[in-house]
């Protein structure tokens, strides 16, 4: 996925496999099917490990209502640190990798997406 990303727009792949290895799905259906999940590695995102503020994977994120959430900030009494830090909705990824693919930090991106999501 760092290297390329399934397109949330696009089911161009199912539709020229020559092995239907991926399957020919409608483009509605392909956006609804889960291939992977993003699991954030809190020691590599800038926001968890540095409390800086990053919001690339939940900017990039292609679905409408955002599988990656950022949350906290404010810096209200009481709190750590005003970073907003994102938080992958389980429920809504479907795994295609954009955030991945996106994610600024250097070398291994600090998203990643595995087939069981659990990293």
């Amino acid at each position: 996925m760092r290297t390329g990303y399934c397109d949330y727009s696009c089911n161009a792949c199912g539709q020229v496999c020559p092995s239907e290895a991926i399957p020919k799905l409608p483009l509605l259906a392909k956006q609804k099917t889960v291939i992977g999940k993003a699991v954030i590695d809190t020691n590599r995102c800038i926001p968890w490990s540095e409390a800086r503020e990053c919001i690339v994977c939940e900017e990039m994120c292609p679905i409408p209502t955002k599988a990656i959430r950022l949350s906290g900030g404010g810096g209200g009494q009481g709190s750590k640190s005003s970073t907003r830090r994102p938080k992958v909705q389980e429920d809504l990824c479907i795994g295609c990798g954009i955030c991945e693919a996106q994610c600024p930090v250097k070398g291994q991106a600090a998203i990643r997406i595995f087939p069981d999501g659990q990293g």
